[in-house]
């Protein structure tokens, strides 16, 4: 019976993948999200943003992450016949992140924090143009996955809720590189 237990608990240890310790690493990556703009009574729009992050591992489980955001291209639709264009200027964010190791490969992981979002939207009729931005704070949270291409390089994929306020979600999708060092 100890003969078996033993076994048992070897098999588990093996079964286990062995994951290098990630606690004092920095890591930094770009992504590129395309993003909806959701807000009643518009058709949702798809700005598309390229993304900068910079974290750090206070465990080997855990980071503290910050992103910064630009707006790469503008989307645009009609309300009531009046065009009109939307950018993303920034979203400006702080994140904790808590990383799942599935392998030595492969990662998934969750993100909470807030982020300072900022957009500008042009409507154009009958040959005026108008144009206004705001710029707000929101809780938000998403969920990920990494698979390690080398040592210090992975390709991510993510969803993320970045803005939630004043009826207007900004959610997207993203993928990009993060590099360790």
């Amino acid at each position: 019976m100890k003969a078996r237990l033993c076994a048992l608990a070897v098999a588990g240890f093996i079964a286990v993948p062995a994951v290098a310790d990630q606690t004092d690493t920095t890591y930094a990556g770009v992504q590129i999200a395309h993003l909806t703009w959701d807000e009643p009574d518009v058709e949702d729009l798809n700005p598309t943003a390229l993304v900068g992050r910079l974290g750090h591992y206070v465990h080997n489980n855990f980071s503290v992450e910050g992103r910064l955001a630009t707006g790469l291209s503008d989307d645009s639709t009609s309300v009531e016949g009046v065009k009109v264009s939307l950018e993303i200027d920034y979203l400006l964010g702080v994140y904790g992140v808590g990383h799942l190791p599935i392998n030595d490969q492969v990662s998934v992981y969750g993100l909470a924090g807030f982020t300072k979002a900022k957009a500008s939207a042009e409507a154009s009729f009958g040959g005026a143009t108008f144009s206004t931005s705001d710029d707000g704070t929101s809780f938000s949270y998403g969920v990920g996955g990494q698979v390690s291409l080398s040592q210090n390089a992975a390709l991510t994929v993510e969803y993320a809720s970045y803005y939630d306020r004043k009826d207007v979600q900004v959610s997207g999708v993203s993928a990009g590189l993060n590099f360790r060092f």
